[in-house]
């Protein structure tokens, strides 16, 4: 009778081979995901650090103008009855479609440190008065008061800022030397009030810790905002989610359902937060739903759906 002779096997078999390749793909996933998270991580540092920038040059404006609140905007007409010209890293006039938006204001009380309104870019700039309008295919054009300044060189730095100014309603917004909503009516309670819901002094600014001046912004028409954010353009003021009695836009977990062409909080580096600089000072992530709240938006604001009239 032969005997069976058993030969100690070599080599792996299918089965262990694709163990094998299974294992490693997880590893390399988990991996990749940490890495991707402390990447976002280290970028959302880096936003936060450039926020204080921005944060710090806001309340050096304040200080020099006698505690009066940087405008949101000022259109050309305003500029020239008020007499007033901004000039530019080289000392050169700007013209004045470019200074209508907040940065070429805030600019000079941080040294134009650049990296600070557009570090958030992936191609970096030299300066901001050569900086471009980056227009993406999938956003509106700019409003129609700023479409030349959109060709100019600075656009970038003007329209496309990292992070958007709570413009409506922090030193207001002046058309025709016009400020709007500088007499609404809102309610407080049951008690119908008359008043001013624009903040234009800092001493008479409320709850200064509460109140949103700075927000990582976007220029986004009317539909839906959701991942990838971090390719997307700045933009140079931003709108709480109800704009008088308007609904502009609703957050719902990472994405925000627009309803208005509109600037709008964007969070960038991981799509779950949004740096917001506050008038005091202080920076912080937060997320879309406590952004909706409107009381970090309005000095007045009583209840998280506040509301008021226009003029």
């Amino acid at each position: 009778m032969n005997k069976l002779i058993h030969r100690p096997r070599s080599g792996f078999t299918i089965v262990e081979i694709l163990i094998v390749v299974a294992i490693i793909g997880i590893l390399l996933s988990v991996g990749l995901a940490a890495l991707t998270t402390a990447q976002d991580r280290g970028r959302k540092t880096r936003e936060l650090n450039r926020l204080r920038q921005v944060l710090m040059g806001w309340t050096m404006y304040s200080g020099q103008a006698a505690e009066q609140i940087m405008p949101g905007f000022v259109d050309e007409a305003t500029q020239l009855a008020w007499r007033v010209k901004y000039r530019g890293r080289g000392g050169q006039d700007l013209d004045r479609a470019l200074s209508q938006t907040y940065p070429f204001r805030l600019l000079p009380f941080i040294d134009f440190n650049t990296d600070s309104i557009l570090g958030y870019r992936d191609a970096k700039e030299n300066s901001v008065d050569t900086s471009l309008f980056d227009p993406l295919d999938n956003s509106p054009s700019p409003p129609a008061s700023l479409l030349a300044a959109s060709a100019m060189a600075g656009a970038g730095a003007a329209l496309q800022p990292g992070f958007g100014y709570n413009a409506f309603y922090l030193g207001g917004w002046w058309t025709d030397s016009v400020l709007e909503f500088g007499d609404a009516t809102y309610q407080e309670g049951l008690t119908t009030q008359r008043g001013k819901v624009v903040m234009r002094s800092t001493s008479h600014l409320r709850r200064p810790s509460d109140i949103h001046a700075f927000v990582s912004s976007h220029w986004q028409g009317a539909g839906r905002l959701q991942e990838p954010f971090d390719h997307l353009q700045g933009w140079a003021w931003i709108v709480p989610s109800t704009l008088a009695g308007t609904q502009i836009w609703f957050p719902g977990g990472d994405v925000l359902d627009v309803m208005q062409t509109q600037g709008v909080p964007l969070p960038r580096y991981g799509g779950s937060s949004t740096a917001v600089g506050m008038a005091d000072g202080s920076c912080k992530t937060t997320s879309l739903e406590n952004l909706a709240d409107m009381r970090g938006w309005i000095g007045n604001a009583s209840t998280a759906n506040f509301t008021h009239t226009a003029n």
